[in-house]
């Protein structure tokens, strides 16, 4: 069996990019077993798949090279710009087109714009943050990145500490007052992933105020083991819920910048929107196809 595979830079703004991501466009006929070995196969830190369940409705999946998650920013945006590209998702001249996605957890919805028959952005829902955490011990923490209590907090004097907020995953927010100081510091692994177990996040999410809407950002995540990350979709909405909730920005969009300490530059831009029911966060970006070819299976 042939199968059509793609890695795509997810929140890319140059070529090689954002977070390369292994997609499977159409996994209609593969085995359960399949998934897991396709995504070992691919060797990118994530694997998605789709396949279509209705019109524009189309169920995902996402594997790293170890196991399973129950959704993913990056990857359901790298899937969706490939589905979209590949005309699994049909095309409109101008404005933005509403589709699905029906992960493991919830049905989500994809905004899709478009500008003469073009993808211009794809804008991801995040499900409804919260503040878990607004005063976590993060002194080991620190220690292990070689920061200090001096290092925490914004530059132009606005009080901002180290908070925990979920959005999908559970975020170790930490503002930083100088760019100097957020790619300045070394790490201690075992310190480091032992910090984050205790504290009992899957991003620590590390931030500094350019200006006002504009941050530099860098990730660790759970899902690659703690490494840094070189695009976040989740943490990124997790720091736009920090920001607004407490009153550190009046903005309700946001530019972040990601990837520049890996060689991969990526560009996250979050929204900030309201209904009847509370807040909630969507993530928009763009992508661009690496490679594509056929695995043999």
């Amino acid at each position: 069996m042939d199968l059509h595979v793609y890695i795509v830079d997810a929140f890319a703004t140059c070529r090689f990019g954002g977070t390369p991501i292994g997609v499977v466009a159409d996994a209609e006929g593969l085995k359960e077993e399949d998934y897991q070995i396709i995504a070992n196969e691919l060797r990118a830190g994530l694997a998605a798949f789709a396949e279509p369940v209705d019109q524009d409705v189309f169920r995902t999946r996402y594997f790293t090279s170890k196991t399973e998650l129950a959704g993913s920013g990056q990857g359901s945006l790298a899937l969706f710009y490939v589905l979209t590209n590949l005309g699994y998702i049909k095309a409109i001249e101008n404005g933005v087109k509403l589709v699905y996605e029906v992960d493991k957890n919830s049905k989500k919805k994809v905004y899709i714009y478009y500008k003469d028959y073009k993808i211009e952005n794809l804008e991801i829902e995040v499900s409804r943050p919260e503040i878990v955490s607004s005063s976590p011990d993060i002194t080991n923490m620190l220690s292990a990145m070689s920061l200090s209590t001096a290092d925490i907090g914004l530059a132009n004097g606005l009080d901002a500490r180290a908070m925990v907020v979920e959005a999908e995953e559970k975020t170790l927010i930490v503002p930083i007052k100088t760019r100097q100081a957020l790619y300045g510091y070394t790490i201690d692994e075992f310190k480091f992933k032992d910090a984050a177990k205790t504290i009992g996040v899957d991003n620590v999410h590390l931030f500094n105020e350019a200006e006002d809407g504009f941050y530099y950002v860098r990730n660790y995540t759970k899902d690659l083991a703690f490494e840094e990350d070189s695009s976040s979709a989740y943490a990124n909405a997790a720091l736009q819920y920090y920001l607004i909730k407490n009153k550190l920005t009046t903005k309700l969009k946001a530019k972040m910048h990601q990837g520049e300490t890996m060689n991969r530059p990526s560009r996250v831009q979050t929204r900030y929107l309201e209904d009847k029911d509370s807040a909630f966060i969507t993530v928009m970006g763009t992508a661009r196809i690496s490679l594509d070819g056929i695995l043999n299976i």
